[in-house]
């Protein structure tokens, strides 16, 4: 008899508490292999997005020229870029223009009403 009042106080959890625990615990790994998935699909989604080599020197050329240009046309022929060239290129174009003015202009119009959602 008191073999078994022995067994009975080492159980910490009633057998709804058990099931709750191992419910919550299957939750958190279900969630931790969501979370594993949508990263694997972020890394190649950038690694999609990134410029090759060459891309990036005609970036900067594309810079280079517009860079005499006043700051609504260099704006204009960035989202000319977007639409053309994608993006990510135009982005590269914006920050190798080297002018916090217009980098900073060109997210602003992107960012507002969710513009950017347009070249992706």
């Amino acid at each position: 008899m008191e073999e078994k009042r022995e067994k009975e106080q080492f159980q910490p959890f009633s057998q709804i508490e058990w099931e709750r625990i191992i419910e919550e615990k299957e939750r958190g790994i279900e969630q931790k292999e969501e979370l594993e998935k949508r990263k694997r699909e972020l890394e190649e989604e950038l690694k999609r997005l990134e410029l090759s080599y060459q891309e990036k020197i005609e970036a900067e050329k594309e810079a280079e020229k517009l860079r005499k240009e006043e700051a609504k046309k260099q704006i204009e022929r960035l989202f000319v870029l977007a639409q053309e060239k994608g993006l990510p290129y135009a982005i590269e174009v914006a920050k190798s223009m080297k002018d916090p003015f217009i980098l900073d202009l060109f997210h602003d119009l992107l960012a507002k009403d969710q513009t950017f959602k347009r070249f992706l």
